[in-house]
């Protein structure tokens, strides 16, 4: 078809759908014209020949920035059943537009209209808590909620930096000093309880890493929480081997389940509702128009705090959510299909413009990488170990439970062990029940081999990377931990 035939013309899955038999049937007529020559049936032959089409709404405007290189530039926008069908100047698309009822909509005649921004994996809980800390002290500059925060991203200057914040901190208020950001491998400090209790050894401290999947408490802080000996002994084996009463440290694992005593620290209502309030401002600030949290905590509470900020009609943007598959699988470990029924109760957990995705979940494999503790077939260079979040046995029962339910899956994954457990369980599953355009998501997509990438792309499997890795990580991950050939 010539380029410039139907200009601008972008057709709706709805629409696709309506005309495929039509489309079918003429095959063979089109197969049969000479190379090159104007096609034997036109679009609108198509429209014509197929029952007529919902009613669009036709949006004019000033002046349309479509992204599109090829048409930057458009004068109306064309909406059939909630989805973008066409973008292009008024006139083409009124003609486009004849085999069906539509209407001119001119609320926008003297605006711009630019595309929206689909920001697909955001944390409202985290960052809102993280930026309404007591004292930002991060490897990169943040705007937070109490003003600029400069990077650090040496030991001294963030021991400096920690002891002026912990010296303006009021010890009267009776709460819990909270600061995040914090990263090992550029602060270099090795923080630990003792090292913290001499810092502050009369009010309680609780240092939350860069990666949100570590905390280091001193000894104040433990005791406020009764995070002790007692408490530490129920704990399950994965549990107890991701956390250190001694050095007061808890990660991945071991930092949920501190989360359960420590929460009120963290997450004070007073901080939540002003995190969530700054989180607004700043999604608008940035333009984003519709966004996703991809397994959040497991919390009807949360997310009702959620709710209260995000779900109302002056909200400038959608927010959708995916449920946390971790959670559900600890809930029921031995029982699918009550594990998909707690999960399709969450669907009810959404309001106005906070809503919940039904058919999806977000699973995780390994540990974070800011952390350095993804999972890797080669180890690290230092010796140290990573983390598993779900032990593979534990995601592969919840893997496969939800595949057969026909749920869309998303996992955080990090590193190539991991990598390999997840494959694993996607291939298994295709084989034992085949899904077609399943689109199983690898998210984060820290390090994979070349073989892993391609036997991903073979079964079917999508990608959400973080691009920001690069940035952020690969030059000093180069000099400790995964060396130079695995950072490139």
């Amino acid at each position: 078809m010539p380029k410039d035939r139907y200009p601008g013309t972008a057709l709706t899955d709805a629409i696709n759908r309506r005309l495929a038999l039509t489309i079918l049937s003429l095959i063979p007529v089109a197969a049969a014209a000479p190379a090159m020559a104007e096609p034997a049936v036109s679009l609108q032959d198509i429209i014509g020949a197929s029952e007529r089409l919902p009613e669009a709404t036709i949006y004019v405007a000033r002046e349309v920035i479509t992204m599109d290189p090829a048409r930057p530039r458009a004068e109306a926008v064309a909406v059939v059943q909630g989805r973008i069908a066409a973008v292009g100047s008024r006139a083409d698309i009124e003609k486009l537009a004849e085999t069906q009822d539509y209407r001119i909509d001119e609320t926008f005649r003297d605006k711009v209209l630019i595309a929206g921004f689909v920001e697909q994996h955001v944390h409202p809980v985290l960052s809102s808590l993280t930026m309404m800390s007591n004292a930002v002290i991060s490897i990169e500059d943040w705007d937070t909620a109490q003003g600029f925060s400069a990077a650090v991203r040496d030991p001294a200057t963030y021991e400096a930096r920690l002891k002026e914040a912990l010296a303006a901190f009021d010890k009267a208020s009776g709460s819990t000093f909270l600061t995040w950001g914090y990263h090992h491998y550029f602060h270099g400090q090795e923080l630990s309880r003792t090292y913290l209790d001499k810092l502050a050894p009369d009010f309680p401290v609780i240092v939350w890493h860069r990666s949100c999947h570590e905390f280091f408490l001193n000894s104040r802080a433990m005791e406020k929480f009764k995070i002790d000996q007692a408490w530490f002994d129920s704990w399950t084996a994965s549990q107890k081997a991701q956390g250190s009463l001694e050095k007061g440290h808890f990660f991945e694992q071991g930092a949920l389940k501190l989360l359960e005593r420590a929460a009120p620290a963290v997450a004070t209502p007073d901080r939540m509702k002003a995190g969530l309030e700054y989180t607004e401002r700043y999604y608008l600030q940035q333009g984003v128009t519709l966004c996703c949290e991809p397994g959040g905590f497991y919390s009807k509470t949360m997310q009702d705090a959620i709710n209260a900020v995000h779900a109302d009609d002056a909200t400038p943007f959608n927010h959708y959510f995916i449920p946390d598959g971790k959670s559900f699988a600890a809930l029921h470990p031995d029982d699918p299909v009550a594990m998909i029924a707690a999960t399709r109760e969450t669907l009810s957990w959404g309001a106005g413009r906070s809503r919940f995705l039904p058919q999806q979940i977000k699973f995780l494999t390994d540990g974070a990488i800011f952390s350095q503790l993804m999972m890797m077939k080669d180890g690290y260079t230092d010796g140290h170990q990573g983390a598993w979040v779900m032990d593979p046995d534990v995601f592969s029962y919840a893997f496969q439970a939800y595949w057969d339910a026909d749920y869309h899956i998303h996992i955080h994954n990090n590193g190539d062990a991991g990598m390999e457990v997840l494959l694993a369980n996607l291939e298994q599953a295709q084989r034992r029940n085949p899904r077609f355009d399943h689109r199983t998501t690898i998210v984060h997509f820290g390090f994979a081999t070349t073989e892993q990438v391609m036997r991903a792309g073979r079964l079917g499997a999508i990608v959400s990377a973080n691009p920001y890795y690069v940035t952020a990580l690969a030059g000093r991950y180069a000099e400790v931990g995964i060396g130079p050939e695995r950072s490139e």
